[in-house]
C-alpha cells in the first residue's frame, strides 16, 4: 500500500494594490491555502495537499483570480503523512 504524502509549498503571488485584500480573500477560500504576508501587492501563501497535482491545481486556481498579476512558486516539499497515536 502507498504512503500518503503530505505535500507542503510556497508561493509568492503578486496583485494589483488597490485589490490586494479581494486577493487574499480568494486564496483564503480555497482549500489548503493560507496567505501568511502581504505587503503592497505582494502576497505569500503556503500550500498543502496530498498530492502535488493538487498544489500545482491551486497554484493555477490563484493565478486565475481577478487583479493577480502573477503566482509563482517558491518551495515545495513532500514527505509521509505520519498518522499520530495516542498511548492508552
Amino acid at each position: 500500500m502507498p504512503e500518503t504524502m503530505l505535500h507542503i509549498a510556497s508561493a509568492v503571488v503578486k496583485a494589483r494594490p488597490s485589490a490586494q485584500q479581494s486577493v487574499v480573500e480568494g486564496i483564503n477560500a480555497l482549500p489548503g491555502a493560507n496567505v501568511i504576508a502581504v505587503d503592497h501587492g505582494r502576497i505569500v501563501v503556503i500550500l498543502e495537499a496530498d498530492h502535488q497535482r493538487v498544489i500545482a491545481d491551486v497554484l493555477d486556481r490563484i493565478a486565475g483570480l481577478d487583479s493577480v498579476l502573477s503566482a509563482t512558486l517558491v518551495y515545495e516539499h513532500a514527505e509521509p503523512e505520519e498518522e499520530t497515536h495516542e498511548s492508552p
